[in-house]
């Protein structure tokens, strides 16, 4: 639930970040949105509800299955400033 949330959400400048999957299998996806503390991604992969993968450098657990994708958590809260670049590139 949005209330629930416990950091904004932005929609990146550059959606396209890089999946890495448990088995080291790296695809491209999109990110819907993201926050300090997690990320709405869009992909026809959907990882198993706990797995562990990188979003671009930061390393997430996936936490729910959305219509498009999945949601993840962040492993650690990310800085606001090197956020996107962190997830995207930039």
């Amino acid at each position: 639930m949005p209330e629930d949330r416990r950091h904004g959400r932005i929609t990146p400048r550059n959606p396209i970040a890089r999946l890495i999957l448990p088995s080291g299998v790296n695809i491209a996806c999109r990110v819907i949105d993201v926050s300090q503390s997690g990320a709405a991604i869009k992909s026809d992969q959907r990882p198993e509800i706990g797995s562990l993968i990188s979003i671009g450098k930061t390393p997430s657990r996936v936490v729910r299955h959305i219509e498009d994708g999945f949601a993840v958590e962040f492993i650690r809260l990310q800085h606001p400033d090197f956020l996107e670049e962190n997830i995207t590139g930039g």
